[in-house]
């Protein structure tokens, strides 16, 4: 709900919301385990668990708080902070509607492949989900040969999906990066559509 709202340049509070919470893996952070944050009005910031990392903006106007619980030789929760406070709320504004804008470029591009579909039609942020006609696992495998991770199989998680694959794009990839990845989708995928060699007219040419 955050980042949906934060794409859409909506602000939680005028929402009504009391305390907001989503998840950080988009905002510009690395992969890694996760993180996640959370905001909230002033009267229960004392009720947040854990310890604060505040660090105010370049004018040291205003301030964005981050708590977590952290032992003591962990820097996330300091680094998270830099990064909200660097960004400022029209920046973390942009990476939201930078990231949205990415997985639905991504998302038309690859639908507009011959054997892959999308199997929601309810709106997403940054990920969403496809369905292949052909098995996943020899398709990631060969995008991961281009040096590309292609997505996540989620058969095994959810078997009613079938060959299904979570797609993720974010604030972090460029044009050229979404192109790349279409064109080495239509080449593999497309390659499951060929027919098979006719061995009887390979024999004759041998």
């Amino acid at each position: 709900m955050c980042e949906r709202r934060c794409a859409r340049g909506g602000e939680w509070g005028k929402a009504g919301a009391d305390i907001a919470t989503g998840d950080a893996q988009p905002l510009g952070m690395p992969l890694s385990s996760g993180m996640g944050f959370i905001a909230c009005r002033a009267p229960f910031a004392s009720d947040m668990p854990g310890c604060r990392a505040i660090l105010g903006d370049a004018k040291g106007e205003s301030g964005y708080e981050f708590q977590s619980k952290w032992n003591a030789g962990s820097v996330t929760p300091v680094a998270a902070a830099a990064y909200m406070a660097a960004k400022g709320a029209a920046g973390l504004a942009a990476v939201a509607q930078t990231s949205a804008a990415n997985a639905a470029a991504l998302m038309h591009a690859l639908t507009d492949i011959n054997g892959v579909e999308r199997a929601f039609s309810a709106p997403g942020f940054h990920e969403f989900v496809l369905k292949l006609s052909t098995p996943v696992a020899p398709v990631l495998h060969a995008l991961k040969a281009q040096g590309i991770l292609g997505g996540i199989p989620l058969r095994q998680y959810f078997p009613d999906l079938g060959q299904s694959l979570l797609v993720c794009a974010t604030e972090t990839k460029a044009a050229a990066d979404i192109a790349r990845y279409v064109a080495n989708m239509t080449r593999i995928v497309g390659k499951r559509f060929q027919p098979a060699p006719c061995s009887i007219k390979q024999a004759h040419n041998s």
